[in-house]
């Protein structure tokens, strides 16, 4: 929380969501914060970031032959605002509705285990995607396969 001498927590001190360690269905700093949708008038592409985050994973890793293995994964989270931000309607937290703007990702990985550090390449599509209207959030309608993204990290992501 930013302190009384700040109205926002500093920009290196902010969350995001997105990216090989968080939600991989997006890319670092393409999700949030809460339902907003950035305006397609808008054509600079910004971070997105938050005060308040909220993440979990759940990864079945399976092995596959040698020092390989697989994993799937289904991720989910989404970051928001302490404080309404007319430039970021529905970004920031609300308790009444914080649930339904969870955004939901999942599919495969590979993992190279080198016993010293593990090299990752995960595969993902978005599941559920906060920046429609509510309702309207499942993206099964919404060619999920175009929005395939294609994460590498090093380490396992939690």
């Amino acid at each position: 929380k930013p302190l009384k001498n700040l109205n926002v927590l500093p920009y290196e001190q902010s969350y995001f969501s997105g990216g090989p360690n968080s939600v991989r269905a997006w890319r670092a700093r393409t999700l949030g914060p809460g339902g907003y949708a950035q305006p397609d008038s808008i054509n600079s592409k910004y971070d997105k970031i938050g005060d308040f985050i909220i993440e979990g994973n759940i990864e079945y890793r399976f092995h596959v032959f040698r020092s390989f293995y697989g994993a799937w994964f289904v991720d989910a989270g989404n970051i928001w605002l302490l404080h309404q931000d007319s430039q970021k309607p529905m970004g920031e937290f609300d308790i009444t509705r914080f649930y339904k703007e969870i955004a939901v990702g999942t599919c495969w990985g590979i993992r190279w285990d080198l016993s010293f550090f593990v090299l990752r390449l995960d595969g993902a599509i978005p599941i559920v995607d906060p920046k429609y209207a509510e309702g309207n959030r499942w993206t099964f309608n919404k060619k999920p396969l175009r929005q395939f993204t294609l994460n590498f990290g090093i380490g396992y992501p939690f």
